[in-house]
């Protein structure tokens, strides 16, 4: 009886030593990840916008950290950066000017911010031409609309009215819930491009009268994707530069009949600077906007699930690649340049990716006890909704099936990788330079790195291959997408070329089935010129989903006639 006191005593000791050394570890780990987000939602990093110094600055932060976790180097000349370009925002060099001339010799010279505005939008251009009026600029086939009908523009400035016909109508709105699409900026000037245009002025209409006929500053559409001509101005001087940025690669080698198969864990450690395009706040001065839930979040538990997995000794298992991506807040730009121009581990050998964005802010727990958890993508591979059920450590998930969706998993899974995406959802400080790293709950983002790390451990050991899956898109963030005719391809955004170059053509898709390959350039819908994707979209939007059209693409020096069925 004594013996069996002791070792009862005995037992218990270690429970109760097992369970304190458990709490005191969870301590520390979220002290440094703590640390780790403190200093990237810091205004040291500038909000990790491209082109400032403090996304460098927290480039440099990752790597330190991957480097004392034990990762190899992955990127360009033995470092741990691959580095790309991306296009930056538009920015006025010098004076522009707008001179109207009548028939008889009249000249009126109009004022910079009073008389006009540039559109951030615009191509740099000098262009002298007669003008014609062209009502609201509008085509909708659908209703049998065309502004452009019997019209000839070619080598013309078109004068176009802001909006679209009955706009302030509740009752019976222009072509419906499309009445925004036809009177953007975008389409204005891209139906303008493709009916071959020199140039475009935009002119409030009455509904901008009572609120005090304002112009729209440059800066406002200085992110847009550029048209190729003069908007507003008959002589501009605009530039648009290319902006140095770079991703963070790290590697944990392989062992065993699994190692050349490659895991990617991963997630996007720019933001938005100090405000601009992309954000939320009302605000009308410049602002850091920090970041720290989108994405430092998922920037840290990057690096703490790397310290883990690189601590660990004589790992059997597949290569393990954490990688954190820049350009996402301007269109996944970071992981569509890995995916589509340079994977440093081949893409046929990734088995998986898992990706983390916005973790930081996992709620209270609800009546049954358990914080609500998204997980995407459970659907994309046959085994991961069973798999991800099993591993759960207690979270109320929210499970959908689907791939796509606007963060960086998305550039994957078209390279038909199966993807698992973890986030806690879309708070009042998303885009605001009230996301600031007081507000994360570290608590949470350390337990759903505890779960990412029996996912990435599962998909490293198991000796099966996760079966890829093909789904549709199922991720909504609330936010209605454009009707527009689909061919199923993904546009490569790093290149300035004229046309659309095509990143990747989804397998078994309208552009697939017509021949259509990535690095086609496209350079003509439907018979009209495509000079950038403003274009391609608004000509798009102009098919019908059945009926068949040509597109003609370039493939090297080759132009080629596709004929596409789009959905």
């Amino acid at each position: 009886m004594v013996r069996r006191k002791s070792m009862l005593a005995l037992l218990l000791g270690c429970a109760f030593l097992f369970t304190w050394t458990a709490w005191a570890n969870d301590q520390e780990v979220e002290a440094r990840m703590r640390r780790d987000i403190t200093f990237l939602a810091s205004d040291e990093c500038e909000g990790r916008g491209p082109g400032t110094l403090g996304i460098d600055k927290a480039a440099d932060y990752i790597a330190a950290e991957f480097r004392k976790s034990g990762l190899k180097p992955a990127g360009a000349d033995g470092g741990f950066f691959q580095p790309f370009n991306i296009y930056g925002a538009s920015e006025l060099e010098g004076a522009s000017r707008v001179t109207l001339k009548g028939p008889l010799g009249q000249e009126i010279e109009l004022k910079q911010g009073t008389d006009f505005e540039l559109l951030g939008l615009s191509a740099a251009g000098k262009v002298s031409a007669p003008v014609v009026f062209v009502g609201f600029g509008a085509t909708a086939k659908d209703i049998g609309y065309d502004d452009y009908k019997d019209m000839d523009v070619t080598g013309k400035i078109v004068i176009a009215l802001r909006h679209a016909p009955r706009w302030g109508s509740k009752d019976a709105p222009f072509d419906g819930e499309r009445k925004e699409q036809h009177a953007s900026f975008d389409t204005k000037l891209a139906l303008a491009d493709s009916n071959k245009a020199a140039g475009v002025i935009i002119v409030n209409d009455e509904s901008e009268a009572a609120k005090g006929d304002a112009l729209i500053p440059f800066r406002t559409l200085a992110f847009s994707v550029p048209c190729s001509i003069p908007a507003v101005q008959m002589r501009t001087g605009i530039k648009r530069s290319k902006t140095p940025v770079k991703n963070v690669i790290g590697v944990v080698e392989g062992a065993g009949p699994l190692a050349k198969e490659t895991v990617v864990v991963g997630a996007h450690y720019d933001h938005l600077g100090w405000g601009g395009f992309g954000s939320l706040s009302k605000s009308k001065e410049k602002e850091i906007h920090h970041g720290a839930d989108d994405n430092g979040s998922g920037t840290t538990s990057v690096i703490e699930l790397a310290r883990r997995f690189g601590a660990m000794k004589d790992r059997q298992g597949r290569r393990l690649v954490f990688m954190t991506f820049s350009g996402e807040e301007r269109g996944l730009l970071g992981s569509r340049h890995y995916c589509n121009r340079e994977p440093i581990f081949k893409l046929d050998d990734t088995i998986a990716m898992v990706n983390l964005d916005m973790v930081g802010r996992l709620p209270e727990a609800d009546e049954s006890g358990k914080s609500k958890l998204f997980v995407e993508g459970t659907g994309t591979a046959k085994h991961f909704e069973g798999m991800i059920d099993k591993l759960n450590p207690g979270f109320a998930l929210t499970k959908k099936p689907g791939g796509l969706g606007p963060s960086d998993h998305d550039s994957f899974y078209r390279k038909n990788i199966p993807v698992l995406f973890f986030w806690t959802g879309i708070h009042p400080d998303y885009h605001r330079p009230s996301d600031t790293s007081d507000k994360i709950n570290v608590a949470g983002m350390r337990q759903i790195c505890d779960f990412a790390e029996k996912v990435i451990s599962r998909l490293a050991t198991d000796a099966g291959r996760p079966e890829y899956v093909k789904l549709g898109n199922t991720f909504s963030m609330g936010m209605q997408r454009p009707k527009v005719a689909r061919i199923g391809i993904s546009p490569d955004y790093e290149t300035d070329k004229e046309g659309v170059l095509v990143g990747s053509v989804s397998e078994d898709g309208p552009a697939a089935k017509a021949g259509m390959k990535g690095g086609d350039l496209i350079v003509e819908v439907a018979g009209k010129q495509v000079k950038n994707l403003n274009t391609y979209m608004v000509l798009m939007g102009q098919q019908q989903a059945g009926q068949t059209i040509e597109i003609s693409v370039l493939r090297g020096k080759e132009k080629i006639v596709l004929k596409v069925v789009p959905k």
